[in-house]
């Protein structure tokens, strides 16, 4: 399910896809409260692109046909399958938890990060530039666009331990 662009602020493009009203504003409004109390957030997919349009920023409504040269970033192999390699920022929360620069992630997403909102720092891309993980201010904020839930190796599970232990 797409984020509404006009919740920031651009008409939809011929390539959006179907959208929920009514989820997206519940989101929304959970998720400035997130943000507003800087309480820990995992973001996952759409997670992120509504944790990033929440703190002010946009997306791409359709990364293939608005980035140049972009990859498929919604795979067609099963789940667990790593579709391609992202690109962990230096001193990162993400490159903190994985230990390593980069990792094989899988992709089910045709919108992404276009411009980071408040607070919001990227910190992970794909080869084609697209932003595939951000971090914010907060004790745990982080947002990113693959699902390491159904990832079957236990290097993912490192995330959610990270998590868990924000929370405590």
């Amino acid at each position: 399910m797409d984020v509404d662009p006009n919740i920031y602020g651009e008409l939809p493009i011929p390539q959006m896809e179907t959208i929920y009203p009514i989820r997206d504003t519940f989101e929304m409004k959970l998720t400035h409260r997130i943000i507003k109390e800087k309480k820990p957030v995992l973001a996952i997919c759409r997670g992120c692109q509504v944790l990033n349009v929440a703190a002010g920023g946009n997306l791409w409504q359709d990364i293939n046909t608005q980035v140049n040269d972009s990859l498929k970033h919604s795979q067609q192999a099963p789940p667990y399958h790593a579709s391609h390699s992202v690109k962990f920022a230096q001193g990162s929360m993400l490159s903190k938890i994985y230990e390593k620069d980069n990792i094989g992630v899988n992709s089910f997403h045709h919108q992404g990060i276009k411009s980071p909102g408040s607070e919001l720092t990227p910190i992970v891309w794909a080869e084609d530039g697209t932003i595939e993980a951000v971090e914010g201010t907060g004790k745990f904020t982080l947002g990113v666009q693959w699902h390491p839930e159904i990832m079957p190796d236990n290097e993912h599970v490192k995330l959610f331990k990270a998590f868990i232990t924000a929370l405590i």
